[in-house]
């Protein structure tokens, strides 16, 4: 799975977790970590508690861009509070137990249903297939951040 090869690139990060480039972004890379590690088990986690039989699919248009492109631009959206850490360091046992979570969560999907589903802020419901779909995209969008502050 894809995803899975994007949290290994992620742990290969953590010991460069304290990096950081203004030109780039005020965060460090712990951060990125961070943040991209609880949305992958948060997504997954909300797909497990929904009810399928609750799944309404509605039309957005910004989630076909991103479903299209695999872009989600810089600084356009806004994270969710729950998502978003108020700290700035990060310990490395605590990313790793992050990390860890985040892989048990990725091996449940292919047990959880069809029509399960994850309420997303900006695009409404996403299935099974369109929440794995963002998650992968919305990873790749924070190793690029993580890339980019690692070039300066």
């Amino acid at each position: 799975m894809e995803l899975l090869k994007k949290l290994v690139e992620l742990e290969s990060y953590i010991p460069r977790r304290d990096q950081r480039n203004d030109k780039i972004t005020a965060s460090t890379i712990g951060w990125q970590i961070d943040h991209t590690l609880q949305v992958v088990s948060g997504i997954v986690g909300a797909l497990d508690q929904s009810d399928p039989k609750d799944y309404t699919p509605k039309f957005s248009g910004k989630w076909l861009f991103i479903k299209t492109t695999g872009y989600i631009p810089r600084g356009v959206g806004k994270a969710p509070k729950y998502v978003v850490s108020k700290q700035d360091l990060f310990e490395k046992v605590y990313l790793e137990d992050l990390l860890t979570k985040a892989r048990k969560a990725v091996a449940q999907i292919e047990l959880i249903d069809k029509n399960a589903f994850f309420k997303h802020p900006y695009f409404g419901n996403l299935n099974k297939r369109n929440a794995v779909q963002f998650v992968t995209i919305h990873t790749e969008h924070h190793l690029k951040i993580i890339r980019d502050i690692l070039k300066q």
